[in-house]
This record gives C-alpha cells, structure tokens and sequence, in this order.
C-alpha cells in the first residue's frame, strides 16, 4: 500500500510543478508554448547545469553536469530500497538536438539514454522523439 501512496504523491508532484499530468505526451504540451532546443541551446544549457528528476516510483535522482561530460548521480531510492544511492555517469551531444546519459549503477543495471530537450513556459521536458505527439514527455528541472 505505501508503494502505492508514493506512486500517487510523485504523480501529484509533477503534476503540481509542471502543470502537466507525469503520463504526459507530446500533443499534451501544446498549451505551454513548448520549444525543441536546437544543438546551440543545448551546448550552453547543459555544461554545469544541475538536473533533477523524479521517477514514476517516486525516486528522486540528481546531477550536474560536468563540462568535460561526465557527472555523478545521487539517487533517493524513495520509491524502491529506500537508501542512498549515487553513480558515475557520461553525457554528450551527439549533434542531432539529443542530450545523451550514460549511468553505471552499481546495483542496478546500465541506463543509457539519448533525449530531446523541450521547453515550455511549464519547465523542461525529455522525450524520444519530437514528431509523434503521442510519445511520452517526461518533466526534468534544469537549472544552473
């Protein structure tokens, strides 16, 4: 039951921050005048940027990205072990408008990735593509 809770009260929180349901697609963002940003935007959003997300489980992950593309992650592990967690991981640019991550965790297996970067006037958003307005879009807080 409280693995439920949690699910609920991360759903809630993103919906409350981004104005946008978590299990949002990209037709879902129309109203927040969203923007795919270009491979220039990304080059200087992203270099010393702090990232944070929260999982569908209610996880809360951390990181900032170094300028030389690498990074370390902390992990609440809130909608799982419940225990601090943290990993070394690589990001890059691969000149196409993607942000792409690459984490080692320790306990759990590689996650590799490669995004779009969109912003609304809601906050920043990731998805795997930009042309299917059913693709799902997932709420990231950039900040720097």
């Amino acid at each position: 039951m409280q693995t439920r809770q949690r699910l609920f009260a991360a759903l809630a929180f993103l919906s409350m921050s981004t104005g946008v349901a978590a299990q949002s697609v990209v037709r879902d963002l129309e109203a927040l005048s969203p923007a795919t940003l270009a491979q220039d935007e990304l080059k200087t959003l992203l270099p010393g940027a702090t990232l944070t997300r929260v999982l569908s489980n209610g996880t809360t992950q951390w990181w900032q990205n170094d300028a030389d593309g690498t990074f370390s992650i902390s992990s609440d592990n809130r909608g799982t072990t419940n225990r601090h967690s943290s990993a070394y991981g690589k990001w890059h640019l691969p000149g196409d408008g993607r942000y792409c991550v690459l984490i080692e965790w320790r306990h759990s297996p590689v996650e590799e990735w490669c995004r779009f970067v969109i912003r609304s006037s809601s906050g920043y958003f990731l998805t795997r593509s930009v042309n299917s307005p059913t693709e799902r879009v997932f709420a990231i807080k950039i900040s720097k």
